[in-house]
């Protein structure tokens, strides 16, 4: 049973989760993501979502040394926080400042009158990155439900 607190699996739904990305630059994964999740309706506003991600990974690349990228933004009037999760088979080069390639993708959206919660939820994203295999795990699965799966039992650890 977990404990009350921050899950990323409990904003992240099946129709978040993108596999086999193809994009080659970082402005057309991000696009990519955007897109699908708009044809998903999991968003609606992929012009301003893309300005903001960017706007964010213009100030520093969110792509870690161990293959996941924490593009974020915040937003206006969204109700509550919106997690994706996308994986990239032969990953890209996503700005890391040693080169290491990019193959997973924790995309999260977050309301702008309520930063305190995307900085837990970054903060909640980068433990489980640590402390847990789920990256190399995201890596190799091949469904939706697989990846749920896997984030599911990665938060199971930590609780």
């Amino acid at each position: 049973m977990k404990k009350p607190g921050i899950y990323l699996d409990k904003y992240l739904s099946l129709k978040a989760i993108l596999l086999n990305l193809q994009a080659s630059t970082k402005p057309a994964l991000l696009q990519e993501m955007i897109d699908k999740l708009v044809n998903n309706k999991v968003i609606v506003n992929n012009k301003l979502i893309f300005q903001e991600l960017w706007r964010r990974e213009e100030l520093g690349s969110t792509a870690l040394a161990e293959g996941i990228a924490l593009p974020h933004a915040l937003l206006p009037d969204l109700s509550r926080p919106i997690i994706a999760l996308g994986v990239h088979s032969r990953g890209i080069d996503f700005g890391h400042p040693e080169g290491h390639l990019t193959y997973v993708f924790l995309l999260i959206l977050g309301n702008k009158d309520d930063p305190g919660l995307q900085l837990r939820l970054l903060a909640h994203a980068c433990r489980l990155i640590k402390e847990t295999d789920f990256v190399n795990q995201l890596k190799q699965v091949s469904t939706p439900q697989e990846a749920l799966r896997v984030v599911e039992e990665a938060e199971r650890k930590l609780a």
